[in-house]
């Protein structure tokens, strides 16, 4: 993946998710790393979209944290 490609959102993104994996010891950086970087974002697009969607963002985050505590 070439990260000069993405955003600069993302690329901050990318790396929080590759810090969370790191601090949790996990093997690998899974889309739940990814997902819960985007949704912790300051002033973030994503919990718009989910908000208006009617989604608990808040919910939904948690229940991503607990399957990333669950991964190896």
């Amino acid at each position: 993946m070439n990260l000069e490609r993405c955003t600069q959102k993302l690329r901050e993104a990318i790396e929080q998710a590759i810090t969370a994996a790191q601090g949790s010891q996990n093997q690998q950086i899974e889309p739940e790393h990814l997902i819960v970087s985007l949704m912790r974002q300051e002033n973030e697009i994503v919990l718009s979209v989910l908000d208006a969607l009617g989604l608990a963002s808040f919910t939904l985050i948690k229940r991503l944290e607990e399957a990333v505590s669950g991964l190896p």
